[in-house]
């Protein structure tokens, strides 16, 4: 985990970016201490990032991993998943940090590495009530004109996230809720919901992150959540979930396959279901069409 700090910082490419340290949200509102930062300690961004994005925090990692993508599992790293490039660089404006990357994907073959697919994702992080809320729009197209880009199924595929040893259900006294009210692995693995929370305790404050798809993705999202700590929305795992059809996304060329999650990182009372829900409707209502 990050070592603690009271300032959020974005570093890139193992570069502290100061002239983005997130704390500049907080102090535009001149409302917000230090300690109401403490949910977010630093957000990294770095060159090969596995997948769609890598945060770590004091309370977690999280990170977007497509598993199985045409036939290579990038969740097990059969597959390297490469920053390439900025298409718009971190700023804040507005009271949020926002940029946009472009990911490329490859895979080692007996005639060397092959790209076979890319990804532009846009990230924003912004402040709500002293919680931090990360939206990433990502989109997906196959590397090359004549091969199209195939999405399986299985359990590790989409977004993930690592809690902390004090926030885990299994010997640490956390919680797992969905929007569905199920809680915990025993009821909440394998379900569909609109959104997924994990809590606990760390020293003496409250803390948590929920995962929370868009409506707007081609399918809602399974939740695959463990008591050890992990929790993961995959909107693929249709038969490693519900035994159901084998799922099969196909991306041809000239085609994209667009993705959005929400990640809100919160702390204190705003762990409480109707504020998880407000956060939910906040984020579907800032992250547009």
């Amino acid at each position: 985990m990050a070592k603690v700090s009271t300032r959020l910082a974005l570093i890139v490419d193992g570069i502290a970016r100061r002239d983005l340290l997130l704390h500049q949200l907080a102090d535009a509102r001149g409302d917000l201490g230090p300690e109401e930062l403490d949910a977010a300690q630093q957000l990294v961004v770095r060159q090969g990032a596995v997948a769609v994005f890598h945060v770590e925090s004091r309370e977690a990692k999280v990170t977007g991993r497509v598993g199985d993508l045409s036939g290579h599992d990038f969740w097990r790293n059969k597959g390297r998943v490469t920053h390439a490039e900025f298409l718009a660089e971190p700023k804040v404006e507005e009271g949020r940090v926002s940029f946009t990357v472009r990911n490329e994907y490859s895979v080692a073959l007996k005639d060397g590495e092959k790209n076979i697919a890319s990804e532009i994702c846009r990230h924003t992080w912004r402040l709500q009530d002293g919680n931090l809320l990360l939206t990433l729009d990502s989109e997906f197209a196959p590397a090359e004109a004549a091969q199209p880009l195939v999405f399986g199924d299985q359990e590790e595929m989409g977004l993930g996230v690592r809690m902390a040893t004090p926030l885990r259900v299994k010997d640490a006294g956390g919680e797992i809720r969905t929007s569905n009210g199920q809680r915990n692995e025993k009821e909440a693995w394998g379900k569909q919901a609109s959104w997924s929370d994990y809590s606990g305790t760390i020293g003496s404050r409250k803390v948590g992150v929920t995962l929370m798809p868009h409506p707007g993705n081609f399918r809602a999202s399974w939740f695959h959540v463990r008591d050890y700590g992990l929790m993961v929305a995959n909107p693929f795992g249709q038969n490693a979930f519900s035994r159901g059809e084998k799922s099969r996304v196909e991306v041809k060329p000239g085609e994209k396959l667009r993705l959005r999650f929400g990640v809100w990182i919160h702390s204190g009372t705003a762990q409480r279901k109707e504020e998880i829900e407000t956060s939910y409707k906040f984020y579907i209502n800032s992250a547009g069409k």
